[in-house]
């Protein structure tokens, strides 16, 4: 079997997908996985990379394209990391999804189950709940670009709660405004590191900053920013109020997040006192630890 080479064009179907949205091809027996590409194109590929048991390329020529081909919905696709279907239709991205977990049970696992069609979302856009926002020292924030620490800053997710891009871009105009520094990771500089925002389906909110610093500048403006993007009313929770168990953030229903301990997290929350302590993820907040 000869080896492939790079920067050589190879002429293959693609077959499926890698489980990061990679159409697979197979030429001369070595699997190949290509970017942007649909199962049943016929493609000429360009091989960018070759590692002992795969390759990587792209399709410099489609000779058919797929009717499951649309064009990506969002405008940050490709540079934002955080999705990997969005030029497939909704029925080919469920048909992906179903065959990376028959391949998982099979190939894999060596059982011969059956995987049943997967049911689609009746809406399959804005249903997320948490967002975790990095910041970048230059005061973007969005989402990592895919294999990297490079923040893309993204205004509008098609994933998110409208609220958590509406307290992302509260945070982006407190940085840009008071001129607070977003973290470096390559100096262990600059004091605002994430946005973490969960929300309900009743349109609540609960907001945690990471920082890495002992103070927060402009507090009282910050939270007027949040508030005012948030459509509600605020409060804020007390580090009394918090209980850190493995795995787990708990915050009490009556208080109002100052720190906890390094790296120091202030937290707000729409959440009127329930009759239940809200839940949240540690390792999110407080799985870090500053330099």
């Amino acid at each position: 079997m000869p080896a492939l080479e790079k920067n050589h064009i190879y002429r293959s179907i693609i077959e499926g997908y890698s489980s990061e949205g990679l159409g697979v091809a197979r030429i001369d027996g070595q699997v190949v996985f290509v970017h942007d590409a649909v199962r049943g194109e016929d493609c000429d590929i360009l091989v960018m990379k070759v590692l002992k048991n795969v390759a990587f390329g792209k399709p410099v020529l489609r000779h058919s394209t797929s009717p499951h081909r649309q064009e990506p919905d969002c405008p940050y696709y490709g540079r934002c990391g955080g999705c990997d279907f969005r030029h497939l239709d909704y029925a080919e991205e469920l048909w992906a999804k179903r065959q990376r977990v028959q391949d998982a049970l099979t190939r894999l696992g060596g059982s011969d189950v059956t995987v049943e069609e997967i049911l689609g979302a009746p809406q399959p856009l804005r249903y997320r709940n948490k967002s975790q926002y990095p910041v970048s020292a230059d005061g973007r924030v969005g989402f990592y670009r895919a294999r990297s620490h490079q923040v893309v800053e993204v205004e509008h997710c098609l994933l998110q709660k409208p609220q958590a891009d509406a307290l992302a871009a509260a945070l982006r105009q407190y940085l840009a405004q008071y001129h607070v520094p977003g973290y470096d990771e390559t100096t262990g500089r600059g004091l605002v590191r994430h946005l973490y925002v969960r929300t309900n389906c009743k349109g609540e909110s609960l907001v945690c900053l990471l920082v890495n610093g002992e103070s927060l500048p402009y507090e009282t403006e910050l939270v007027a920013l949040l508030r005012q993007a948030a459509g509600h009313e605020l409060r804020q929770f007390a580090s009394d109020d918090i209980t850190q168990t493995p795995g787990k953030l708990r915050i009490r229903p009556s208080g109002c997040v100052r720190r906890h301990h390094r790296p120091w997290a202030w937290c707000w929350g729409s959440i009127p006192a329930p009759a239940t302590p809200f839940w949240g993820i540690a390792t999110a907040l407080f799985g870090e630890r500053t330099p």
